[in-house]
């Protein structure tokens, strides 16, 4: 894990990059003139820190409401510990909770803190899309912030199926995504897709980018990040959706652990539940709450299914090949 990381579920730049488009599947179609909209309003930078301060991380985010809710991917602020949120329009920076997640569809519902009066996207719907249709990807490329970076191009497929790859060896597969030609780059996840007549139908999340590549980026359609908004903000926990402030271990993992089971320790953060059981960088963490650890993803979804408070036991092999145990309390995510 490099010291910065930039969000835009996309790859190549192994490091800095998240994710990688492996394999699609749906509609195909053909290039067709680009959008001719100029400014979109509604959007906000995301900039988070991992171990207190020790990794930084970059993304983007779609205003919903004036009172500070805000749409972007779960990918973008996954491990966070402090998470802060520049709003464009008026060039104010805002801390942020996290309101509740959906990790399969990639999805994280935020509050920022204080805020009012802020401009809100203006939204359409994914319904109303061809193949063919002009788009554009808006976001906070390679984290540079200030006015958002614009990427035009076409609708290239819909109700897409994507194998994303994450640096940290991770893997999902994204149904019903909206596939495009607009050369995303990292750090344009969450960030919106608009339609040639300025409308949000879509958040930016997953992509292929480089040199001698062809440009292809995913993203999710409106109403399936609304839905998961809508339940987050009703309060409707399910086996897919969090409500609220996910658990915290305070540990990034990676892997799959070549040799044997269990997940490469890449960080642990500094008085978290993880550090004062004994974890350090260079472990292997075999087993969460009893449940084998496979891929870097495992561990994720093994706490979503509980909350910060709960204890849990976990078993790992240090550095020096030695089995060790602990039950551990699991803190609360993202704290300010």
């Amino acid at each position: 894990m490099s010291p910065a990381r930039f969000l835009c579920a996309l790859v190549v730049l192994a490091a800095s990059a998240i994710a990688l488009v492996h394999a699609r599947e749906g509609d195909a179609g053909s290039a067709a003139p680009s959008a001719g909209h100029s400014l979109v309003q509604g959007i906000v930078d995301v900039r988070i820190s991992l171990s207190f301060g020790r990794l930084k991380a970059a993304g983007t985010g779609i205003v919903l409401t004036s009172d500070g809710v805000v749409l972007t991917n779960n990918h973008v602020i996954r491990e966070a510990t402090v998470i802060r949120v520049r709003d464009v329009d008026n060039d104010r920076s805002y801390a942020a909770s996290v309101l509740g997640y959906d990790i399969r569809d990639d999805v994280a519902v935020l509050r920022l803190h204080g805020a009012s009066g802020l401009v809100t996207a203006r939204l359409g719907a994914a319904s109303s899309l061809g193949v063919g249709d002009a788009v554009s990807a808006y976001g906070n490329a390679l984290g540079a912030g200030g006015t958002p970076r614009r990427a035009d191009g076409t609708v290239t497929r819909l109700n897409a199926t994507a194998f994303v790859h994450y640096a940290d060896g991770s893997t999902e597969r994204l149904t019903k995504m909206i596939e495009s030609n607009t050369d995303t780059l990292p750090g344009d996840s969450g960030g919106p897709l608009v339609d040639g007549h300025g409308r949000v139908v879509g958040i930016n999340t997953a992509g292929v980018f480089g040199a001698g590549t062809v440009a292809r980026s995913e993203a999710i359609p409106l109403a399936k990040a609304l839905a998961v908004e809508k339940a987050v903000r009703a309060g409707r926990a399910s086996p897919r959706i969090h409500v609220g402030t996910g658990p915290w271990l305070g540990v990034l993992v990676e892997g799959p652990d070549s040799d044997r089971h269990g997940v490469t320790v890449a960080e642990v953060s500094p008085g978290s539940p993880a550090e004062r059981a004994g974890l350090v960088r260079g472990d292997i963490l075999v087993t969460c709450n009893h449940r084998l650890l496979v891929h870097p993803n495992d561990l994720a979804n093994v706490l979503f299914e509980d909350g910060p408070g709960t204890r849990v036991p976990i078993a790992w092999i240090d550095r020096m090949g030695s089995s060790r145990s602990a039950t551990v309390t699991l803190g609360r995510g993202t704290p300010q």
